[in-house]
């Protein structure tokens, strides 16, 4: 299901923090990466509005964060509803709750 508008469909791997030019190993961490639909995945990179909703649910956050990712929250889609959970993806392929301090590190990066 596609993290960002509840769609099935064709998925595509999402770098929440883009990888730029060149090798960034950061950037390829299971906890940077996320799957979308690839009509999502287009809009993040092609669409302003679009991009800014993704930094509000964490699934686009800065290039230089890419390190931070397994600590920047994600808010999900709930399986069968339009609701969304926070989580912290982990770079063994889990999620687990965000916490608290997850939640407010997301609303000190949206001040900035």
């Amino acid at each position: 299901m596609c993290a960002q508008e509840f769609q099935d469909g064709s998925l595509v791997p999402h770098h929440r923090a883009n990888r730029g030019m060149g090798s960034n190993p950061e950037a390829e961490k299971p906890s940077n990466v996320l799957s979308l639909c690839s009509l999502c995945n287009f809009l993040l990179e092609a669409d302003a509005v679009a991009a800014t909703r993704a930094r509000r649910f964490g699934i686009k956050i800065s290039k230089f964060d890419a390190a931070l990712a397994g600590d920047i929250p994600v808010a999900i889609p709930l399986t069968g509803s339009k609701a969304r959970t926070w989580v912290i993806l982990t770079n063994d392929y889990k999620t687990t709750p965000a916490t608290e301090a997850h939640l407010d590190a997301i609303e000190r990066m949206e001040e900035n």
